[in-house]
């Protein structure tokens, strides 16, 4: 349980982080995983932190000023500036899929579905959310099944948290939303093959994109989003989301309020158990 919770936990990775750099410590093989994907993303459009320097255990990147496209999309919600949010999620959309579709070769493994479902149900479980946990064990093995048996790219982990708009700090440093210049952070996941849906869900499923974007967005990018294999991977994606957020929120409040002070952490829990429905009713 200890080692599932460290992969939900933030505060509790091995990151350090000075005005100028960040060093990410790991053991070798993640290390020279994610130095390999950061040399593959270079060679897309998409904008990344420079890699200064790594050796076995650790790499060192240079800091990026600025805040995450998820906080300044958490502003554009508050003016209702929902044009703009799908401006930002359409370009980023496009660019990561042109990353991915190039990048098959990074693939090394399988995104371990089993493993990462095995910890949601751990996790409902301390968190007391019998129903939900016991209809995610009833279809659990049908999703996985899903997940391997469907064609994979490289998993780029797209939230929005991991992209960062260089030297803007509020909305009111922004001249332009055409002229952002978005910088694409942490590639740790680069070598895990997943749903090609995967990253368009951290993508877009988040309470700051509205209802009409967001199928707007699943329209253009998700045509056969209502086969198995893509709702299994809504399934997934959103009980990360969620169980992250409601296990900071019951046994960590203060980190909470500092993390995710400005979330509607019941989006997530009503897509989440949606998805657990929608996807039982497809056996």
């Amino acid at each position: 349980m200890e080692q599932h919770l460290d992969s939900l936990i933030k505060e509790r990775k091995n990151i350090v982080v000075t005005p100028s750099t960040v060093t990410k410590y790991s053991d070798e093989q993640q290390t020279d995983r994610e130095v390999k994907s950061l040399e593959i993303a270079r060679t897309s459009d998409l904008r990344i932190t420079e890699l200064l320097n790594h050796n076995k255990n650790s790499l060192t990147l240079s800091f990026c000023p600025g805040i995450s496209v998820f906080q300044l999309l958490e502003q554009l919600h508050l003016n209702g500036d929902d044009e703009s949010i799908f401006k930002i999620l359409d370009k980023l959309a496009c660019d990561m899929l042109t990353l991915q579709s190039s990048s098959h070769f990074a693939i090394e493994v399988p995104y371990p579905f089993a493993q990462k479902l095995s910890e949601i149900k751990e996790v409902m479980l301390i968190l007391d959310q019998k129903k939900p946990y016991n209809l995610l064990k009833k279809i659990e093995q049908q999703v996985v099944t899903a997940l391997n048996d469907c064609p994979h790219l490289p998993f780029r982990d797209a939230t929005p948290k991991n992209y960062i708009v260089k030297n803007v700090f509020t909305l009111s440093d922004v001249t332009s939303i055409d002229d952002l210049e978005i910088i694409a952070i942490d590639f740790a996941t680069f070598h895990f093959g997943t749903h090609a849906y995967d990253d368009l869900i951290s993508l877009f499923f988040h309470y700051i994109v509205s209802e009409t974007n967001r199928a707007k967005l699943i329209e253009k990018y998700m045509p056969d989003f209502a086969t198995d294999a893509a709702q299994a991977i809504l399934v997934l994606r959103l009980g990360r989301f969620w169980v992250r957020r409601a296990y900071y929120k019951k046994f960590h409040p203060e980190l909470f309020k500092i993390r995710y002070k400005l979330e509607d952490i019941s989006f997530y829990e009503r897509h989440f158990f949606d998805s657990l429905e929608a996807f039982n009713r497809l056996k």
